[in-house]
């Protein structure tokens, strides 16, 4: 177990040993409590406070900065992101997904497999079969040809994931929400949670 790892149990462990903070953990799943109401407990909470500033002191400085230069970036090509497009933007983003899922739908199941056991092929190997054999109906030239088709999608949906990332830090800057801020408090809420917030699957 990592040094983070242990610390972040720690304090989840003792955070939901106080009975004030179970009531709150309660009141929140409920829906009882706001999310900004949750965290204002914890905030208040020596146990989770441990974790909320260990969270804000290792955590990366770096998506605010891409944030910032994904705003520039915005206003340099004259688009424009405000609360009253905020609807479009949002649906950019959910466009977005759907194209990544448009992708995954295309990756057969022994490639995801592999993508589950770390395991990403190699084009420029695949790319050099392809040129040495001379027989271009034998089984290695087809599957090098169905994985690099594969290896194809694979880049799409990373291709698109970042889409994702992209328009979601544009909607963030356009809006004045610091991100980097909004994940360090819901973190502190989650952490404090149950394995798999409470449910079973």
């Amino acid at each position: 177990m990592s040094e983070r790892e242990s610390i972040r149990r720690g304090i989840r462990e003792s955070a939901l040993d106080s009975l004030p903070l179970k009531i709150a953990h309660k009141h929140y799943n409920e829906g009882l409590l706001s999310a900004k109401e949750y965290h204002s407990i914890l905030k208040s909470s020596p146990q989770a406070e441990k974790f909320v500033q260990y969270y804000e002191i290792n955590a990366s400085n770096d998506l605010t900065l891409l944030q910032n230069e994904i705003g520039e970036w915005r206003d340099h090509q004259g688009f424009i992101t405000k609360w009253s497009n905020f609807p479009e933007k949002l649906m950019l983003i959910v466009s977005e997904l759907g194209e990544a899922m448009e992708g995954y739908r295309h990756l057969k199941s022994d490639f995801i497999e592999d993508l589950d056991k770390g395991i990403v092929h190699d084009r420029e190997d695949l790319e050099c079969i392809m040129e040495d054999s001379v027989d271009f109906d034998c089984e290695q030239i087809k599957c090098a040809r169905s994985r690099l088709k594969q290896l194809g999608w694979y880049d799409n949906i990373k291709e698109e994931l970042a889409d994702v990332a992209i328009r979601l830090l544009d909607l963030c800057d356009g809006l004045d929400i610091d991100l980097v801020e909004e994940i360090h408090k819901k973190m502190g809420i989650n952490e404090v949670r149950q394995p798999k917030h409470g449910k079973e699957c």
